[in-house]
């Protein structure tokens, strides 16, 4: 850890020379010379120097009476290690002199690293685990459906997946059509919205139509976000509703069942370079006949 050598001061309490000394006073930190102060001083005198230096292994003080054109008198050093001395002192008093030194070395702090802004995030579905189906007769056909906003475009944006067949204690890939949920450039403030319902399809549909089915959807999220002062809102207690008003209105099927739903408001500025897997709990029921429970694992990507 880097340290810091405060110079404070130094009293003459007594000269080298019978009149003034003139004092040179070097220090060298790390086997390098950072600096060299000179003052005239005379017996009784305080020279306030209030400098520091910073060193990593070692530090040394040197104090010197300049007598030109003789030889310069050595009055004494001071050789410093890594360990923290709080208001300390030292004295030199070679040749006949005293000289007190007033000092002290401190930890310095190793600032914490620079963070990356977050440039680009992915929210990515990777698959669905069913604990039990809601189904008593066999599989779940288990499909999402919601909206994901942020708070910068303001515009809300559909999420809809196609069934997947999953019973009691299958885990199945949802890493197909409608699995990437958001991919942006964003700034560090924004806050990414989420609303996802689960379903279990008891009506089967025409999935055929699976992307004129999500630009309905999209159609109802965008004319609900234009209606609306403010648009945010849509994926924050919204946007799941009017979703499925918008899947209901192209399907044309009868009400299949609704097995939870959740959010999720994601702050780019608390993300971490990297990814990190994240799961939603869908669960219900109330009695021995229908009880279910499916897990949704996602990803989120966050690149500087």
């Amino acid at each position: 850890m880097t340290k810091k050598l405060f110079v404070n001061s130094i009293k003459c309490n007594e000269t080298e020379d019978w009149g003034n000394d003139e004092c040179r006073l070097e220090i060298n930190a790390d086997s390098r010379r950072k600096g060299t102060l000179k003052k005239s001083m005379d017996d009784g005198q305080t020279w306030r120097i209030a400098r520091s230096y910073n060193f990593e292994n070692s530090a040394t003080i040197k104090l010197w009476d300049e007598d030109s054109p003789d030889a310069d008198d050595f009055l004494g050093s001071l050789q410093l290690d890594t360990r923290t001395r709080p208001n300390s002192t030292a004295r030199f008093t070679r040749d006949g002199a005293d000289y007190t030194l007033s000092y002290r070395v401190e930890n310095v702090a190793t600032p914490p690293p620079v963070r990356k802004p977050i440039k680009r995030v992915f929210i990515k579905l990777l698959d669905v685990h069913c604990r039990d189906t809601e189904d008593v007769t066999g599989a779940d056909e288990f499909y999402l459906i919601g909206s994901v906003s942020d708070s910068k475009s303001q515009q809300p944006k559909p999420i809809l997946t196609p069934p997947v067949s999953v019973n009691d204690g299958q885990t199945k890939s949802l890493n197909g059509r409608g699995s990437l949920l958001f991919d942006a450039v964003v700034d560090s403030d924004t806050v990414i919205n989420l609303e996802v319902g689960a379903l279990d399809e008891d009506y089967a549909k025409d999935w055929d139509r699976y992307d004129e089915y999500v630009l309905k959807v999209g159609a109802a999220l965008s004319a609900a976000a234009a209606a609306t002062k403010h648009p945010v809102g849509i994926g924050i207690g919204l946007g799941l509703g009017i979703a499925l008003k918008g899947f209901d209105a192209i399907a044309k099927s009868d009400k299949d069942d609704e097995l939870g739903s959740t959010s999720d408001r994601i702050h780019v500025k608390y993300l971490k370079p990297g990814t990190v897997v994240r799961s939603w709990t869908f669960k219900g029921g109330s009695s021995a006949w229908s009880n279910w429970e499916h897990v949704v694992r996602y990803q989120i990507t966050a690149e500087v």
